[in-house]
């Protein structure tokens, strides 16, 4: 499979910190794949994708990001590639309208009018905000305006697209639309590369792997399946258990044992649908 993104001895260690943010980190990721980076605060995750970005002035290790090394003078190169989306949407909104602000890149980069217009509207369809097109983006709501944040990055097309804990503000319905856009995304013909960061471990199970990080270091990674199996290394990271975790905990206390090996949310739904058929 053809690598998107490599990063080989990466360091780096802020001016006022007593220790390296990031210590070391090496790993690959390949075109189309969902990666999710998992960690408590402050164990690095952030920092890394910005260093990617080139948001970081990193002194140490490589970044190769679609065949391009990353430096100062490729950095504008390499964020071609790369669409952002942060943790709090009003900090990119820069349009008068929502449909104004997916248009903004657009315009930067040249495109022409009429393909313009059809790629805002395109993006904006394909997060279910058409409709809101002519809206101020302040009177919006959190997951809308998260969703409209996620199509001015969907109208430019990027290969990679990475998200900053995008999902933490919002409440259960907005995060599962966000997720859903990103599914439905994965099955286009031109899938992205996704690059999630997120603290929740639910969400974290839809990338087909994980980097666990803690204290600056990767320390692991696999499968969804593979992590969410080991409690040692989630508890040792201060990683909350997935909810399917504790639920099939909550059942066994009842006498209801759930296979040993991780269940997600949909395969513990259809064990206990088999399981009921049963009794």
């Amino acid at each position: 499979m053809t690598k998107i993104i490599s990063v080989n001895d990466l360091s780096y260690q802020y001016p006022d910190a007593d220790r390296p943010t990031l210590n070391h980190i090496s790993f690959e990721v390949n075109a189309g794949e969902w990666v999710a980076i998992v960690g408590h605060n402050g164990s690095g995750k952030s920092t890394l994708v910005r260093a990617l970005d080139g948001l970081i002035d990193f002194k140490s290790g490589t970044v190769t990001v679609a065949g391009t090394k990353l430096s100062p003078e490729s950095v504008w190169l390499v964020r071609e590639h790369i669409g952002m989306v942060f943790q709090n949407p009003d900090n990119q909104f820069v349009g008068a309208t929502v449909a104004d602000d997916v248009a903004f890149g657009l315009e930067n980069a040249g495109v022409p009018r009429p393909e313009m217009q059809q790629r805002v509207q395109d993006a904006l369809e394909a997060v279910d905000m058409w409709q809101f097109a002519e809206r101020e983006p302040s009177r919006l709501s959190g997951g809308q305006k998260q969703r409209v944040a996620l199509a001015g990055i969907i109208a430019m097309n990027p290969s990679i697209i990475v998200l900053d804990e995008a999902t933490s503000m919002l409440d259960p319905h907005g995060r599962q639309t966000v997720l859903s856009v990103l599914q439905h995304l994965r099955r286009s013909n031109q899938a992205p590369t996704i690059l999630s960061i997120t603290h929740d471990l639910s969400e974290a199970a839809q990338a087909q792997r994980l980097l666990v990080m803690d204290n600056g270091q990767l320390i692991s990674e696999g499968t969804p399946r593979a992590i969410f199996s080991d409690e040692q290394l989630l508890e040792s990271t201060g990683l909350d258990l997935p909810f399917s975790t504790k639920l099939s905990q909550q059942l066994a206390k009842q006498g209801l044992i759930a296979p040993k090996h991780y269940l997600t949310d949909d395969e513990l739904e259809d064990w206990l649908w088999q399981l009921h058929l049963t009794m």
